[in-house]
């Protein structure tokens, strides 16, 4: 009934959702937390994670409407990570093809001494997925149009540069973000269609 395309960025990651009978294109608004104590929809997802220190924050400011978690991801991880680069994660997906490294090692954020608890280039991309199917399915439910992933067909882009593992290891990291089978897609075949 639905197709979903994701575009796993390096910088910015986006979703979009298509009735394939109606042929229209939603891009879907991805809550995430904006500053502590709030959240809010933008369109593009920041392919970040922040690693707070325990007591960094005020106990539940960082929570979304699916729950709390150990990290914080989007926007807010992004600007507070400019602030405090030893504990934030980028460029999870140059990690991941990143032949001299254990994709699955928990490396990242890279020579950070002040991270107690890593985590790998693989688990930064599972968040992402993670963050973004739950956002999907806050936004169906909030407009009562419940979403069965069963029904949907996704696509995930990847790097025409991405080696037979990293393809793999995205592929894993979304089955294990709850997003079942997708099709992944180099990124200029993608465009390619697009265009």
């Amino acid at each position: 009934r639905f197709s979903i395309g994701i575009d796993l960025g390096t910088s910015n990651s986006v979703i979009a959702l298509s009735h394939v009978a109606e042929e229209d294109l939603e891009v879907i608004l991805v809550t995430q937390v904006l500053s502590p104590g709030t959240i809010g929809e933008r369109e593009l997802f920041p392919s970040a994670v922040y690693l707070p220190h325990e007591q960094e924050f005020p106990a539940d400011s960082l929570r979304l409407p699916w729950g709390k978690f150990d990290f914080v991801t989007g926007s807010f991880a992004r600007e507070h990570g400019a602030l405090v680069p030893d504990r934030l994660v980028t460029s999870a997906k140059s990690w991941l093809c990143n032949r001299q490294i254990d994709r699955k090692g928990a490396v990242l954020p890279w020579r950070s001494e002040t991270v107690g608890k890593k985590i790998s280039p693989f688990d930064a991309s599972r968040i992402y997925l993670e963050h973004m199917r739950e956002a999907v399915e806050f936004d169906r439910r909030r407009q009562n149009l419940p979403l069965d992933w069963r029904d949907c067909e996704i696509v995930v882009t990847v790097p025409a540069s991405f080696d037979e593992v990293a393809r793999s290891l995205t592929h894993e990291a979304a089955v294990l973000a709850g997003l079942g089978e997708v099709v992944l897609v180099e990124e200029p075949q993608a465009a390619f269609y697009a265009w």
